[in-house]
């Protein structure tokens, strides 16, 4: 009897309810921690969507360009072959059209079709233009060259993996908590069972959280 009065003493209150006030707040940091990383993965996919829609914009606005400065190289092919032949004609009226179409019509076609239809490093030898390359150039030029939505995916996925592996430390203290009210509301060597139960838990808690906590920031520091 004496024993279980010991385990029944407002010493052992106290200590109890010290230690639930402890693992209380460590339940609280864990959810707090949590719900930050499940934040920045969602801010991470938002933002991942974000850039991936940009950069397709970015793409179809390369392609769409390209495409248009070969259409206008195209004429102005068309036309100088034109101007050419109308200048060698021997009818005045014709001579004085090629010279027109030089002077005010090709010009403005060149402008247009530049620089795809006046640099020299997209003539192919067949007469044609490097597409490819230009849209190459266009996109290596752009703003959004630097945005990388693969990148902000990836770091998401790692964060909810982390999230999921946090959750299980949530849990644990969540454990431990269930097993220290059983202490609190015991009575003689049973609260001690309990007692050391939970804090056991508590324990392997925390031990879970640390071992998470370094192989994410060992994961995330190698990916940088």
């Amino acid at each position: 009897m004496q024993t279980a009065s010991r385990f029944d003493s407002p010493r052992w209150e106290l200590a109890t309810a010290v230690v639930i006030g402890i693992v209380s707040l460590s339940t609280a940091l864990a959810v707090w921690w949590t719900s930050t990383i499940a934040s920045r993965r969602a801010d991470l996919n938002r933002q991942g969507m974000i850039d991936a829609i940009k950069v397709q914009a970015g793409t179809n606005e390369d392609w769409r360009k390209a495409y248009e400065e070969a259409a206008y190289a195209a004429r102005y092919a068309i036309g100088a072959a034109e101007a050419e032949a109308l200048v060698a004609s021997d009818d005045p009226g014709a001579r004085a059209r090629g010279e027109n179409l030089k002077a005010y019509l090709l010009p403005n076609l060149q402008l247009m079709a530049a620089p795809l239809g006046s640099d020299l490093e997209y003539a192919l030898p067949a007469g044609t233009y490097d597409i490819p390359r230009r849209i190459q150039d266009l996109e290596a030029g752009s703003d959004l060259a630097a945005l990388d939505p693969a990148e902000s995916f990836a770091t998401a996925d790692r964060l909810g993996a982390q999230q999921r592996w946090l959750v299980v430390g949530s849990v644990l203290l969540a454990i431990s908590l269930f097993w220290l009210a059983l202490a609190q509301i015991g009575h003689g060597r049973r609260r001690l069972l309990t007692f050391f139960v939970g804090l056991g838990f508590f324990a392997a808690s925390l031990f879970y959280l640390l071992v998470v906590s370094v192989v994410f920031a060992l994961i995330q520091g190698g990916a940088a």
